[in-house]
């Protein structure tokens, strides 16, 4: 995992299935200090909470901050569009 990459991140792309809808995940990767994140992790383990799950909803706050509000739109409706697909397939196949 201790990787040198050219920007200090790498991008891995990902398919993963939520509630019957295929979605491309993207896995980012950063450098941060050993000790530092195993610390990090033990004192949130202790409180239950998870630190990719933590760190998944501060991605979306950035994202929420930074991205014009008609993009985000944008990006919800082709979300809904695809749930929708997904909903009518099943529904002929009963």
């Amino acid at each position: 995992m201790n990787k040198k990459h050219k920007d200090g991140a790498e991008k891995q792309r990902h398919l993963f299935y939520l509630k019957g809808k295929m979605m491309k995940k993207t896995t980012i990767t950063i450098s941060f200090d050993d000790e530092k994140l195993s610390a990090t992790r033990r004192y949130m383990s202790k409180k239950n909470t998870n630190f990719d799950e933590e760190l998944a909803k501060f991605a979306q706050k950035l994202f929420e901050k930074y991205v014009p509000a008609n993009v985000q739109e944008y990006i919800a409706e082709r979300e809904n569009d695809e749930k929708s697909v997904t909903v009518q397939k099943r529904y002929k196949e009963m």
